[in-house]
């Protein structure tokens, strides 16, 4: 800036022309030079009188607000807006330990948007957002609401075998819950039966030793929400036979299950065992000699579609019970209910072997087939009519009816039932001429 020295000697020169004007337009004051104001600076604000740049002080004033100080996000997956005001650039960041809260726009100008995913836990969570420009910063609470319990289950229904066996089932959840066995099924058993979020609970299943199907409940519950219930149905292993039957009194001391071939009057036996503490357990033949085996159907019956024509096996349908070395009755396996009666067979086939469709004799008679049987041996089930008026319908499947149970038959250790033959050299299914005579 000039001095005032230099001023006065300036005017004096100029006297030499025009006084009059330079006394006028000449005084210390008109002679300072105007102040000029710079374009706002960008880059980092500053604070109480600090340069923001090298040798020039700050004319700007820093701008910088942000609205709301607090996000209240529900559980769902959802975007909020955060406003940012500031005349210099802002960046903004999340606390590292909330990967559920992201951010979108997260440096610049104008809004900011804070992304949350849905929340699938049972308790409430919070993330905090920072924003700063330059030194300034402000800081808004984002608090997201607890989502609601959720339960599923898989499989909800446990096909087991026979055999001692474990299976799992998936738990789904987020949060705490509990598992039942039915109480009536102390064959099946369960670990875990509490926990919580997702987990898996491991089902033991024991051996079925009996010849009937059974089946156990297994429920999972969590609070109030739905009860999620899986079922497990055991088939019957048939390498064994276990019953508990009464005899009513009659003395009976052994059994033993044997098909006759009456051709030659020789007497096949497949199991045998001893009758005691009220009941009796049978180890079947396994496999059972091809040359007892038989074919299973006559190429005649039309109607009938066999998955395997060739399989051949053998069945029986009562055991009989002993009195020393007299036969006094037969043990058998069935029930019925109105003007039908059931009859459990047990039979033993070569190989997989299915047959369905219906077959109608001569005489009107009709024998309906829905058999699925594993090689080895298998429960079959002939349904009937008690009154043997003709013509009559009987139906022979897999599927076990219910209010089956063993019962016993005494009779004249003289005879010989006919349930009990197998014709060799003809088919075991040859008609319902053979078939009624069960």
């Amino acid at each position: 800036m000039k001095t005032k020295k230099f001023n006065s000697f300036f005017c004096l020169l100029l006297a030499m022309g025009t006084a009059s004007a330079v006394f006028t337009a000449c005084s210390y004051d008109d002679l300072e030079p105007p102040l000029v104001v710079e374009p706002p600076l960008v880059g980092e604000p500053s604070l109480e009188g600090e340069p923001s740049l090298e040798g020039e002080p700050s004319l700007v004033e820093p701008t910088f607000w942000v609205e709301p100080g607090s996000i209240e996000a529900t559980a769902a997956a959802a975007s909020y807006l955060i406003v940012v005001m500031s005349n210099y650039t802002w960046t903004a960041m999340v606390s590292t330990d909330s990967e559920w809260c992201t951010l979108s726009n997260a440096i610049g100008t104008g809004g900011l948007m804070v992304n949350v995913a849905t929340n699938t836990t049972t308790t409430t969570r919070s993330a905090t957002v920072t924003v700063r420009s330059g030194k300034l910063s402000e800081q808004v609470t984002v608090t997201q609401a607890a989502g609601e319990v959720t339960l599923s289950v898989f499989p909800t229904a446990i096909p087991a075998t026979a055999n001692e066996e474990t299976y799992s089932i998936a738990v789904a959840s987020n949060g705490a819950w509990t598992a039942t066995v039915s109480s009536v099924s102390e064959w099946c058993t369960i670990s875990p039966a509490t926990g919580t979020g997702n987990g898996t609970i491991t089902v033991n299943v024991a051996k079925n030793g009996t010849i009937s199907d059974r089946s156990a409940t297994i429920t999972v519950s969590s609070g109030s929400l739905p009860e999620q219930v899986i079922t497990v149905t055991q088939t019957a292993t048939l390498s064994s036979i276990t019953a508990k039957v009464s005899t009513g009194g009659t003395t009976v001391d052994a059994v033993k299950a044997s098909v006759w071939y009456y051709d030659a009057y020789k007497e096949f036996v497949i199991a045998e065992g001893r009758y005691e503490n009220g009941g009796f357990t049978l180890n079947l033949l396994t496999p059972v000699p091809d040359k007892y085996l038989e074919p299973l159907f006559d190429e005649k019956l039309e109607g009938i579609t066999v998955s395997d024509p060739k399989a051949k096996g053998v069945a029986f349908y009562e055991i009989a019970a002993y009195n020393g070395e007299y036969e006094v009755g037969e043990f058998r396996y069935g029930g019925g209910s109105g003007v039908n009666a059931v009859t459990c067979g047990f039979i033993y086939v070569d190989r997989d072997v299915q047959a369905t469709g219906s077959f109608a004799e001569y005489s009107g008679d009709v024998i309906t087939f829905n058999l699925s049987l594993k090689k080895g041996w298998n429960k079959m089930y002939e349904t009937h009519p008690i009154s043997m008026n003709n013509p009559f319908h009987i139906e022979i499947s897999s599927t076990e009816p219910s209010g089956l149970k063993w019962f016993f038959d005494d009779w004249s250790s003289d005879y010989v039932s006919p349930t009990r033959v197998a014709k060799v050299g003809k088919p075991l299914f040859g008609g319902a001429s053979a078939l009624r005579r069960r």
